[in-house]
């Protein structure tokens, strides 16, 4: 019925390395019916070929696909899109492309825009840590960790020479030197690390979010977890009958108005926080959130907030802008209940903002290069693959193995492949 469908399905499929279990399971049907759509004798209904559409990462080619063949006419053959593991491919040469090296050819990493011509610390961690999700690094990373060992200051590390090391930039410093292996004591790290969280930052749910992201993978039983997670609870303002994420949770309460940006970081985190810690309050903020996410109708296009304005000095201001899609899809992705539409919008907008003659990620504002930017889709991209896949490890696995199957794990459930 449906030849050039059930091709393209199966093709896509095996590209990415799925069974049709797997896949299958992340559709609630079973697996025969997906051997009959790739099979051509059977149509998918247009919501399974949507969210089949998402899974593969299809940008629209198999709904195109499916639409044709239920009105009957003969559609051309999709056009091609590159695999995101080719883009990844794409992006990983791109990055090595743009690193800054020395006279005698030692790397010295990369600038915030990557077409810059100063690399700073915090760029050049931010894409260590993309070149490490990829699992292409082409280059030595261990140099480039030695090169950011040597650029720490008093309290840590940052961007501008005038200021004492920031928490939200060292956070990721040291995120990417522990992937390294380059932390000689990781506890005192983590240590002065939530020593430098004062009051500012802990008004701030952006630094917050940095931080307590860090610390998870550093060190996911680290007793400043606990801290980390109390105030980015506390930094919520009500909304109706909600609690949700402003920019600056210290600004005075009739200005405040909740962030999608914020709130789609924090529910992000806490999430990651659920498989270190079990809090009840945690699972009713990442639940408020995310239902808040799913209803916004807003664009999730990106968003820059003043994190600390300098009085004296307009231009030491620090400004932070925030890639809002990719984060929607990292809170979105693999839960249950969230419409697919609503994913596909932060995914469409995701690729939306990809140079495919870059083949780097564009802040639109103003046509630059973001390192961070790159980094955070890619972290998205690969949260969408990883929730599309189911493992055969049962939740308990402290339990006996009877070698009897178990039921599929719910989307919530699914183990991570990091």
């Amino acid at each position: 019925m449906a030849p050039r469908l059930g091709e393209e399905l199966k093709s896509r499929r095996e590209r990415l390395g799925l069974t049709q279990r797997a896949v299958a399971e992340q559709l609630g049907v079973q697996r025969a019916s997906l051997a009959q759509w790739e099979g051509g004798r059977h149509l998918p209904s247009a919501e399974h070929t949507q969210r089949l559409d998402e899974i593969y990462g299809a940008r629209g080619a198999l709904v195109a696909l499916a639409d044709g063949a239920r009105r009957g006419g003969m559609m051309a053959s999709p056009r091609a899109f590159r695999s995101v593991g080719d883009v990844f491919a794409d992006v990983a040469r791109a990055l090595v492309d743009k690193m800054h090296k020395d006279p005698e050819g030692r790397p010295l990493g990369w600038a915030h825009n990557l077409v810059g011509n100063r690399p700073t610390p915090l760029s050049t961690a931010f894409v260590i840590r993309t070149l490490q999700q990829i699992d292409d690094a082409q280059v030595d990373l261990h140099a480039l960790g030695r090169a950011l060992v040597e650029r720490r200051k008093d309290g840590g590390w940052t961007n501008r020479v005038v200021l004492q090391g920031r928490p939200e930039v060292t956070a990721v410093i040291l995120s990417a030197l522990a992937r390294l292996g380059m932390l000689t004591d990781v506890d005192s790290e983590i240590e002065k690390l939530g020593q430098s969280v004062d009051d500012l930052a802990r008004s701030r749910p952006y630094v917050l979010s940095a931080v307590l992201e860090a610390v998870l993978a550093i060190r996911p039983g680290a007793r400043v977890i606990d801290d980390l997670v109390d105030a980015l609870l506390e930094a919520r303002m009500p909304v109706g009958d909600a609690l949700l994420w402003p920019a600056n949770a210290a600004a005075p309460a009739e200005l405040l108005e909740p962030s999608l940006a914020h709130t789609a970081r924090a529910t992000t985190v806490l999430r990651l926080a659920r498989g270190a810690r079990s809090r009840p309050d945690v699972d009713e903020a990442v639940d408020m959130g995310t239902r808040w996410i799913v209803a916004r109708s807003k664009e999730d296009d990106g968003t820059t907030e003043l994190l600390e304005p300098d009085p004296g000095n307009k231009a030491a201001d620090i400004s932070v802008n925030h890639f809002t899609a990719a984060w929607v899809v990292r809170a979105l992705a693999g839960r249950d209940g969230v419409p697919p539409q609503r994913l596909n919008a932060a995914v469409k907008t995701v690729w939306n903002t990809y140079s495919a003659s870059r083949h780097l990620w564009v802040w639109r504002a103003d046509g630059r290069l973001p390192s961070w930017m790159t980094h955070d889709a890619v972290a998205a991209l690969r949260a969408l693959a990883e929730a599309a896949v189911s493992s055969p490890v049962p939740l308990d696995t402290g339990a006996p193995d009877t070698g009897t199957a178990t039921p599929a794990a719910s989307g919530e459930q699914r183990r991570s492949l990091r």
